[in-house]
This record gives C-alpha cells, structure tokens and sequence, in this order.
C-alpha cells in the first residue's frame, strides 16, 4: 500500500514492536532518524495530523507491554543499515510463489496499514465501550440520534435491526485471499435459463430475474434498469 514517509517510519515502528513483544522482550530501546516521529511518541511534539495520531497512538498502547522502554534520535548516517533495508524494502516485488512459500520467514510481507487509513469507509471506535454502544443503539448511537444521522447522511444509514440482507451475498473469502487481496481467479456463475424468466425494462432490452425474486423485488430491478438503461 502507498503511504508517506512518516507514516513509513510509524509502520516500521509498529511492526518492530510486534516482533519484540513476539519474542517477549521486556526491557526496549529504539533507535530512529526521524526526529519527527520520534518527539511524537515522547509527547514532545503536538500530532496535528488525524492519520500520524492514529499511528502515535497505535504506538502508545503497544508500548504499554513493555518494562521499560525508551526511543532516541541518532543522526542518520549513523542508520545507514536501517535506511539501506528499508530502501531495498520499498522497491521489492514480492512474486505470488514467494507469498506461497511457508520456508521463507524471513520475508514479512504487509499489505495492510497498520492503523485504518480510510476513515470515510470505517467506523472508528474509541474504545469498547462504544462498540457495545453501537451494537446494541444506545447512548450517541440511540434512537433519538437516529433522525440525526439520516439528516446527515441519507440513505446510507444502516438499521442494524430491521435491516433485511438481500438474496446473493457472496462471501468475503471467495473474494479475498488471507492477505485481503482480491483473488485472481474469475467468478464462475452460471444461471440456469429455467430458473429465471425475461422481463421486459423498455427499448426492446430483457433481463433474466431468478423466478424466487418477489414482485416488489422484480419491480426494484426494473426501475433500476430503466434508471440506467446502459
């Protein structure tokens, strides 16, 4: 995925301080170029930036594992090795067979961020609390907040309750890999032509629809249709 340097350095942080607590190391110090991210984590610097606080507060609770630790600056020639990986690192194509290969582990490949870098496609939570809140509609999710949030946000808004899945959900994991990327093999859907019958939708044009869809449903797909002929 595409990040900034700063972000960067906050992922190789992040990642280095899971391979120590992997390794059950209590007593940890860092050392880094970056004077930027490094006063952040020591609360030197204010984090304006609604992304690198995500980072330095993503550090913060890892850190927390941890007996003692401490993160330095040191001058940048003097983490030449660090830089030199971390160059080789960016510019490595890592091949489908290398993904595969169990005998590699020296070879961490990440494909996600390690903080949600979308923040318009994902509800963030604060903490648990309001998981549970969210889940169940009470407190800033209740009912009462509900004209609210369909003032601000329409349609878009989902009725955890009422809401009705619709016919044909396909799963995530026929989808996606483990590394949530997008499998390359193609969909191999077939439908039956006795299991669904033409509908008209204007301008000579015919849909299959399954013969288990309803009326209200056939009439939602031909309006839909008929909205966007092409």
């Amino acid at each position: 995925f595409s990040c900034s340097n700063n972000t960067a350095e906050y992922e190789a942080l992040i990642h280095g301080l899971h391979w120590a607590r992997k390794r059950g190391i209590k007593n940890l110090q860092v050392f880094g170029d970056s004077e930027l991210i490094i006063n952040q984590v020591r609360g030197q610097h204010a984090t304006k930036n609604d992304l690198l606080k995500s980072y330095k507060n993503r550090v913060w609770d890892l850190i927390e594992d941890f007996e003692a630790f401490n993160i330095v600056s040191i001058p940048r020639k003097k983490n030449e090795t660090a830089d030199r990986l971390a160059a080789v690192g960016a510019t490595f194509d890592v091949v489908d067979s290398i993904r595969r290969e169990k005998t590699q582990p020296h070879i961490h490949v990440v494909v996600r961020p390690a903080v949600p870098d979308n923040n318009t496609s994902w509800q963030v939570f604060e903490n648990d609390q309001q998981i549970v809140n969210f889940l169940q509609e009470e407190a800033e999710f209740s009912a009462r907040n509900q004209d609210r949030l369909e003032q601000q946000y329409g349609d878009q808004v989902v009725q955890l309750r009422t809401n009705k899945l619709p016919k044909g959900l396909v799963t995530l994991e026929s989808i996606f890999n483990p590394n949530d990327q997008f499998r390359k093999e193609k969909a191999n859907i077939q439908v039956k032509r006795e299991d669904s019958e033409p509908i008209p939708v204007g301008e000579g044009k015919t849909l299959q629809i399954g013969k288990v869809a309803t009326e209200q449903e056939k009439s939602d797909f031909i309006q839909l249709c008929q909205e966007f002929p092409d």
